[in-house]
């Protein structure tokens, strides 16, 4: 928490497209709510925009680094900021819940046991940004490497690297045994999913699943390994029969925006960035909606998120309070997100939220 606030100093990020409409209703909720924070309101996309990049730069990243935790709108890449609290704030286990709720627009016909938590490490993996030409893989050496695939000389074409260290493996494998023992106290099933493509990349993908086994050992849990490919099959027959998944990277990000299109869309599912003195909360970063959407757009990832984020502050009675109502507008069904099948405005859908809150 800042020393110079008994409040906790909220860095707030419209971001790109509608997604400031999204974040305008979120705010109205958690301040109907009651949360006690100090609001700092940045600037949205679209006020970015006649801005250079090293001006939104500076616009933005100083008031993150002085803020105790983020929300965090879509952004597509005008409002800088993601990339600095990942590696800047360090934040590098990314937590997704995939849970179904009453009302929530599932393609499943059964959705009602849809409940699993994806936990992404964010740090490495192909994520890295380690790319090139194939030039400069021949003049290393290990264009010969490559399985299957002469590379002639002069070959136009590029490369990607994956890096999976020991240190980062092991650090996002105990928050995954630790999320499973909260999750295992509140009644769910205790068991640990660890994905990774063992069988065609045994040295990387198969260190990362040796790895994880070995801490998951030390916990009282139920522990599988599973290729991912069979694991992305899995989740689409039977979702309902996951708990915790533990993940690289890439395979995180994928699978995660998998599992909200299997509860009803991106639109419902907040996302948590920790690292070891910091977090933030957010929409999920998909392509942002476009900006003619501003009261259309579907804000439950955000109040939820920001539901999260006050727990996380350790005010819990209101985020709780903020999620029950979320859940008691969907279960009611009249005043649902367009995107749901409704015909509710964002503020509309807001406006039902903060009546649902007294209960």
């Amino acid at each position: 928490m800042s020393s110079t606030t008994a409040q906790p100093r909220v860095a707030v990020v419209p971001g790109d497209g509608a997604s400031p409409g999204a974040m305008e209703a979120a705010l109205t909720v958690l301040q109907a709510a009651g949360a006690q924070v100090q609001w700092d309101l940045l600037p949205t996309g679209a006020d970015l925009t006649p801005l250079s990049p090293q001006e939104r730069v500076a616009a933005v990243h100083p008031r993150l680094d002085e803020a105790d935790t983020v929300l965090l709108g879509s952004t597509g890449g005008i409002t800088p900021g993601v990339l600095h609290l990942r590696y800047g704030r360090g934040t590098w286990c990314n937590l997704r819940p995939v849970q179904w709720r009453p009302g929530f627009a599932s393609p499943y016909a059964h959705p009602e046991r849809i409940d699993y938590l994806i936990v992404r490490e964010s740090h490495e993996d192909l994520y890295i940004g380690f790319e090139g030409e194939l030039g400069l893989l021949r003049e290393s050496g290990l264009a010969e490497r490559i399985r299957g695939v002469r590379v002639p000389p002069g070959a136009e074409g590029r490369f990607a690297v994956k890096i999976l260290t020991r240190a980062f493996t092991e650090r996002i494998a105990r928050r995954a045994c630790e999320e499973t023992m909260r999750r295992k106290e509140t009644g769910h099933p205790g068991r640990l999913t660890i994905g990774a493509k063992t069988n065609m990349l045994a040295v990387s993908d198969g260190f990362f699943a040796k790895v994880c086994a070995e801490i998951a050992a030390d916990y009282p849990i139920e522990v599988e390994t599973v290729i991912v490919d069979d694991l992305a099959h899995r989740l689409a027959l039977h979702p309902e029969s996951f708990d915790v998944l533990v993940l690289p990277n890439q395979y995180g990000d994928i699978l995660a925006d998998g599992g909200a299109g299997q509860i009803g869309g991106m639109t419902l599912t907040p996302s948590g960035c920790f690292g070891d003195d910091f977090a933030y909360f957010e929409a999920p970063q998909g392509a942002p909606v476009p900006a003619d959407q501003f009261d259309r757009i579907n804000p439950t990832a955000l109040i939820l998120a920001g539901a999260w984020m006050l727990r996380h502050l350790g005010q819990t009675e209101v985020g709780d309070r903020i999620d029950a109502a979320v859940s008691r507008v969907y279960a009611a069904g009249a005043w649902l997100p367009q995107d749901q099948g409704g015909h509710a405005t964002t503020e509309a859908f807001a406006a039902a939220v903060v009546q649902a809150l007294g209960g």
